[in-house]
């Protein structure tokens, strides 16, 4: 079980946003309403022009349109809810309980469009293996939001909708994601454009076992890398350690032979 937390959390990236005031939620859900009712009109024919979903969302598939180019072209008009695609930087929380969050690692995700219908959010991480992928789509027959999230066991769907008073679509894993019987809540945030906040629980029986919430910032476009500078600083740090040690070990050798060297030197003059 703990296995499968460590990858589906970070992956859970998103949810209750902060909003600024009044009058920006009021311009954003005039915005919202108007895409979700654009998207609704033209439901039958922008699903059926925008590529299939599989019917297995399984590691593979993931990992292929984790691996395709960003291409918001040609695209759903439901996605248009979601943030600009890009590089985003995400500040993570974790804890027992929204009473007792502890700050975690921040993180670095891309958001992209691919295949017209699919939004896809991958981590960076030089092993492909260690990447972390959650994929979104709007299922026009069934008429609910789709979310899937990479997971050692294959891949792990939720559905959800739209709250329209909160701005908020709010998402359930549609089976057990462990063998002890745990789902998980997702709330993802409608209200920015370039930035998001989000919120996932971990519970059993009902009763909530793990929170899970971050802050995600617009840094950067699709194709950038984030820069580490946490690595540089780490590179520095042992470069300046290694230059330190060499100049003791220069001193602790130099320093005995001219002390053996005087005596002579002194009797000879």
């Amino acid at each position: 079980m703990n296995r499968l937390l460590v990858c589906l959390i970070p992956l859970l990236p998103t949810v209750i946003a902060a909003q600024d005031n009044n009058a920006t939620r009021g311009g954003e859900a005039v915005r919202t309403e108007a895409v979700r009712q654009e998207g609704k009109a033209n439901a039958n024919d922008d699903w059926q022009q925008v590529a299939p979903i599989p019917d297995c969302m399984d590691r593979g598939i993931l990992y292929a349109l984790s691996d395709e180019p960003h291409n918001s072209s040609v695209m759903m008009r439901e996605l248009h809810v979601f943030p600009k695609p890009g590089l985003y930087r995400v500040a993570n929380r974790k804890g027992p309980s929204l009473d007792a969050l502890d700050d975690g690692d921040d993180d670095h995700v891309t958001l992209k469009v691919v295949r017209g219908r699919f939004v896809v959010q991958s981590s960076h991480d030089d092993r492909r293996e260690n990447r972390q992928i959650s994929v979104w789509t709007w299922d026009g027959k069934l008429q609910t939001w789709r979310y899937w999230v990479l997971a050692p066991s294959g891949s792990i769907e939720l559905r959800g909708d739209i709250d329209e008073a909160r701005q908020l679509i709010q998402f359930e894993s549609i089976a057990n994601v462990d063998e002890a019987g745990g789902s998980v809540a997702w709330t993802y945030s409608l209200a920015h454009e370039d930035r998001y906040s989000w919120k996932a629980q971990y519970r059993i029986d009902g009763q909530t076992r793990k929170v899970w919430q971050g802050d995600a910032e617009r840094i950067g476009e699709v194709h950038e890398e984030p820069k580490d500078n946490g690595r540089l600083i780490a590179l520095i740090s042992v470069g300046a350690s290694l230059i330190v040690t060499a100049v003791i070990v220069g001193l602790c050798i130099l320093i005995p032979r001219r002390l053996e060297a005087k005596p002579g030197q002194s009797h000879e003059g």
